[in-house]
């Protein structure tokens, strides 16, 4: 009985080609009879097996030729769609991402999501559970929405009311804002700027593969707010005794004039509120104080 099934076979080729490759001939949708071409394909086969010019022209009738981009092009536009799904999102996070979701589908092809793979594959006994651990291998769409998550979602995170006592516990901004002068209310608002903006940063770093970069990035912005926060202590931070609600109100307005320039990789989404409470991180550093020295 006659083997009726199809087989495809798909080849890969990287790098480029010379000018006379016989692969620069082929038609994308397949030779078919054109014997001067398989007469080249026999003559190149002729060192490993003895093909017929029947035989050449029925191959060259099945062969399907693609032409695809490079690996940095292919990651260039898969970058590309997401953007359009996420306009919302920052180059960093859109790189998160991306990161995130080949590393998934990596960890799935390796089978490292599966514990002890692949002695799994053999379990003749309870294959109730063995079917059970094989599907964690398996990608489905509850997998890739979590991984996708925020490219799907497309919105810039909203603030929260933080009322983890630990995520609120500021005790350096407190003491700071204190010796400036500032009322209960500016310190509780302060306090939770701090923990939204720390929560930010948080997610982001979980977030990344390359955790050196967005750190070296969130540094950068660090210098940013601490250079806008010094040109408001000189205006304001020795107006009385207490500045902290002068320098509060003008960093808020310098903050929100023009974003991108104390933000530029978007590690905030240029958020005035979120940048604020990066200052307030800043002070909880012992890196700013809300009133001048001098």
């Amino acid at each position: 009985m006659e083997d009726e099934r199809e087989f495809v076979y798909e080849v890969i080729l990287e790098g480029t080609l010379e000018r006379d490759d016989l692969i620069r001939q082929l038609p994308p949708a397949g030779a078919g009879f054109d014997d001067p071409l398989a007469r080249r394909v026999i003559k190149l086969m002729k060192p490993h097996t003895e093909l017929r010019l029947a035989e050449a022209r029925q191959f060259l009738e099945r062969v399907q030729v693609r032409r695809s981009h490079s690996r940095d092009a292919i990651v260039a536009i898969n970058l590309q769609v997401l953007m359009k799904a996420a306009p919302g999102l920052s180059a960093t996070d859109l790189q998160s991402v991306y990161e995130r979701t080949i590393e998934t589908i990596c960890q799935a092809m390796s089978g490292s999501r599966v514990q002890d793979w692949p002695a799994i594959l053999f379990v003749a006994e309870q294959p109730d559970a063995a079917k059970v651990s094989l599907e964690t291998k398996r990608l489905n769409q509850e997998v890739l929405a979590g991984v996708l998550s925020p490219a799907l979602a497309g919105a810039v995170p909203s603030l929260q009311e933080i009322t983890d006592p630990e995520a609120l516990s500021a005790s350096a901004l407190e003491q700071k804002l204190r010796l400036a002068g500032a009322e209960p209310e500016l310190i509780q608002q302060a306090k939770q700027l701090r923990a939204n903006s720390t929560r930010r940063e948080i997610e982001l770093l979980s977030q990344t593969l390359k955790r050196s970069d967005v750190e070296a990035k969130f540094e950068d912005l660090r210098q940013r707010l601490l250079t806008v926060g010094v040109a408001s202590l000189g205006l304001h931070g020795r107006a009385d005794d207490s500045p902290a609600a002068a320098v509060f109100a003008d960093l808020l307005g310098r903050l929100g004039n023009h974003p991108e320039h104390h933000d530029p990789a978007s590690l905030y989404h240029r958020d005035p509120a979120l940048l604020m409470g990066g200052i307030c991180d800043l002070s909880d550093q012992c890196r700013f104080a809300w009133r001048s020295s001098g």
